[in-house]
């Protein structure tokens, strides 16, 4: 039986099918993993304070004395949840489209936290230290300086070239 490729139609719907469930996926791991950071950290940080870091998965949570990194490290793991479980909604098509108000709203909120979060972790990393050693160093300062060049370049766009942004 001779080989009969798909017709360009086809094609194009089970690409767009693919994007979808990979985006379904991949929020839904992400919604995930929101719910686990807002249930591991959230009540510790309501009962104990920042005292309660220290028996976590966090490395250096908690560190007497050390009001400023205590404070980046809470501001880091709370402002995560934010960024996490936003992300997904400022990327769908229905929300952006039908709610553009709330799309603005979000995606504004968003890149404040996310350019804070950034900070805090670069401040946490460079004076709490981090796993995986220098590599660790240079991968997670790379990754917050990405994060505020590209919140810079949405903005950007969001406001002159409209187009682009989209």
């Amino acid at each position: 039986m001779p080989y009969a490729p798909a017709s360009p139609l086809r094609a194009d719907r089970m690409l767009q099918i693919s994007g979808i469930l990979w985006f379904l996926i991949a929020a839904i791991g992400q919604w995930i993993f929101v719910y686990y950071v807002a249930a591991q950290y959230i009540p510790v940080l309501a009962r104990e304070g920042f005292p309660g870091l220290e028996h976590t998965a966090l490395p250096e949570g908690y560190v007497p004395g050390d009001l400023a990194g205590n404070l980046a490290i809470a501001a880091h793991v709370l402002i995560a949840i934010i960024i996490i479980g936003a992300g997904p909604l400022q990327l769908t098509p229905p929300v952006r489209n039908r709610f553009p108000a709330f799309h603005r709203m979000v995606g504004r909120a968003y890149m404040a936290t996310a350019i804070i979060s950034s900070l805090a972790g670069l401040y946490l990393v460079w004076t709490r230290g981090t796993v995986g050693g220098p590599i660790g160093y240079v991968a997670i300062s790379l990754d917050a300086a990405l994060i505020i060049s590209f919140g810079g370049v949405a903005l950007f766009f969001a406001g002159r070239l409209f187009q682009h942004h989209r």
